[in-house]
């Protein structure tokens, strides 16, 4: 696997110190480096890292002092050196890891993805029935009984039919165009962002320390952005084996979740989304729903870490230095199997209130119902 690294740099005039009443020699001091490495055998979407980082300002001036001191435009000591600071700030959380992000993306992009899942509605209001006649009168208590019954029961199919009336033409003419692309050469491509994250910090900076003592703290905020690109191929000529109608028909069955699998199954287990909250497993059968004949060929994920470090001027008596900024990027780019993986996401509201409910209800019954 031919690999190769390429690296650029750019430069500026350092500007003078004076010493002891003399000029030291002017010498010039790199202000941006950027390097990449990446692999130019056939195919694309190859691994890839790029690293970048570039100051600005630092800029002393003084005029000369009693001690033969000086400094005519002279870039700080700080930025002369080899390892230029500002570093990334790596407290990341909130970005999933490349498994779960590639998962995520696999079942945000499957050609079919339902759009809203009527099989899983139906067979849920058939499960709160069945939990009812099961668990006994304990499990209907006021509160406790009529957020669960309204969460699973009520509330979501009342949603699903409402996004099903008012979008479902659009949703299938959307459908229609991925499946065309899906057909096309190159497959259906599509880039998604799955995570999205920032970390601020401070440090103090010693930016001149030779000749004129120079402090000052410096902020940074390093951003943080996932996305994954993936590639669905067709796993059989649909043109040829499908009629117009029938991959029409197809195409409607797909975005409202018009089947029976493990996705589907995996929905309506009781408290299936509890699961879910620690391992991505029903994320995983979303990616592996197959009503449109298509395979998964191609996953990468990108992540995209952005650092900026910012130093205030600095002015005492005769003595000034112009702000700094350092910038730094670092962007990789690795193919990555989607798998089930831990993960453990914030609850969202709802889903507090179910767990509050739940709670309520293990309060009032006997303890031989929960184990």
């Amino acid at each position: 696997m031919p690999q190769r690294s390429r690296t650029v740099t750019s430069s500026l005039d350092g500007g003078v110190r004076w010493q002891s009443g003399a000029p030291q020699a002017s010498s010039r001091v790199t202000n941006m480096t950027s390097s990449i490495t990446d692999f130019n055998d056939p195919g694309d979407c190859r691994p890839l890292t790029i690293t970048s980082w570039e100051f600005k300002g630092g800029i002393v001036n003084m005029p000369l002092d009693g001690a033969g001191t000086r400094f005519d435009a002279y870039t700080c000591d700080m930025l002369r050196s080899t390892n230029v600071p500002g570093p990334h700030l790596l407290n990341v959380t909130g970005v999933p890891s490349d498994i779960a992000a590639a998962t995520s993306a696999a079942a945000r992009t499957n050609p079919s993805r339902p759009y809203v899942d009527i099989p899983v509605d139906l067979l849920q209001i058939g499960e709160l029935f069945e939990l009812f006649h099961t668990v006994g009168s304990n499990l209907l208590k006021e509160a406790a009984k009529e957020n669960i019954r309204f969460q699973f029961g009520v509330q979501p199919v009342v949603e699903d039919v409402v996004k099903t009336i008012a979008r479902f033409h659009d949703q299938v003419q959307r459908r229609i165009i991925d499946v065309k692309r899906l057909q096309t050469k190159k497959g259906f491509r599509k880039t998604v962002l799955v995570g999205q994250s920032s970390y601020a910090g401070s440090d103090l900076w010693v930016p001149q320390s030779n000749g004129v003592f120079i402090s000052a703290r410096a902020h940074a905020l390093t951003e943080f952005t996932k996305k994954a690109h993936v590639r669905w191929i067709p796993q059989v000529d649909l043109s040829k084996v499908y009629s117009p109608y029938q991959l029409s028909r197809m195409i409607q069955r797909a975005v409202v979740g018009g089947t029976i699998d493990l996705s589907t199954v995996w929905q309506i287990m009781p408290w299936s989304w509890l699961i879910d909250w620690g391992f991505n497993l029903g994320t995983f059968l979303k990616a592996n729903r197959n009503i449109i004949p298509a395979q998964l060929d191609k996953c990468v994920v990108m992540l995209k870490t952005l650092t900026v470090w910012e130093c205030p001027a600095f002015a005492s008596g005769s003595t000034k230095m112009d702000p700094i900024e350092i910038v730094r990027t670092s962007k990789t780019r690795t193919s990555v199997s989607p798998s089930v993986t831990a993960q453990f996401p914030f609850l969202s509201g709802n889903q507090v209130g179910i767990l509050a409910s739940l709670y309520a209800m293990k309060a009032r019954m006997p303890v031989s119902h929960w184990g």
